[in-house]
């Protein structure tokens, strides 16, 4: 995000708060040092949502998603980030990573 168009110096919370308020997230997941930032409900879905403020993703940044969606049975999760578009399976699960910009333009 470039810095004019932020009110902290904190890139990470700045994206984490435009994503929010974009989804109107009002939950998130928290356990044992895993975490996912936004817990949405859409109907009878659960879809669980990370943001990272990184350029590349590796496989640890999907680690809390894995893990919430292996506890209560979720097929996929979303991370949105920087620049990265492409979708990857990691212990059955399907993970769509997303850009920020392509996000802000499409509804999940």
């Amino acid at each position: 995000m470039h810095s004019s168009l932020s009110l902290t110096k904190d890139e990470n919370k700045s994206l984490e708060t435009l994503i929010r308020s974009e989804i109107n997230a009002q939950y998130y997941w928290r356990k044992n040092n895993k975490e996912v930032d936004f817990i949405l409900k859409k109907d009878r879905d659960i879809i669980p949502v990370e943001v990272k403020n990184k350029r590349r993703i590796d496989k640890k940044d999907v680690k809390g998603l894995i893990k919430f969606c292996s506890l209560f049975g979720i097929e996929k999760g979303y991370l949105i980030n920087k620049e990265e578009d492409k979708i990857i399976e990691v212990e059955g699960k399907k993970i769509i990573i997303i850009p920020v910009t392509k996000f802000l333009l499409f509804e999940l």
